[in-house]
């Protein structure tokens, strides 16, 4: 049981860094530089995610990570910016 929960944990590392206060750690993903357009904005390029610049917070590695919510409206599945953490320093 113990080994399961360690390779998990290695496959999905988890950043315990992550503010509770924008995301979570379901919400949260790294990603990499040539997904993100730095402009007026951060966009997600993926999803074409808009993310103001108020919502970035400093990565504490050197990848840029993208905290996201979901849910469906009018029956179709919307995607919904809630922080960025932008690399610090580079």
């Amino acid at each position: 049981m113990i080994k399961l929960l360690i390779v998990g944990m290695l496959a999905f590392p988890i950043h315990s860094w992550y503010d509770p206060k924008c995301c979570s750690n379901t919400d949260c993903r790294s990603v990499s530089d040539d997904d993100i357009l730095d402009g007026d904005d951060y966009v997600y390029l993926p999803l074409g995610l808009h993310f103001p610049k108020s919502m970035k917070k400093p990565s504490l590695d050197s990848k840029y990570h993208v905290c996201y919510g979901s849910g469906m409206l009018n029956g179709k599945l919307e995607y919904h910016p809630l922080c960025i953490y932008t690399r610090q320093g580079y």
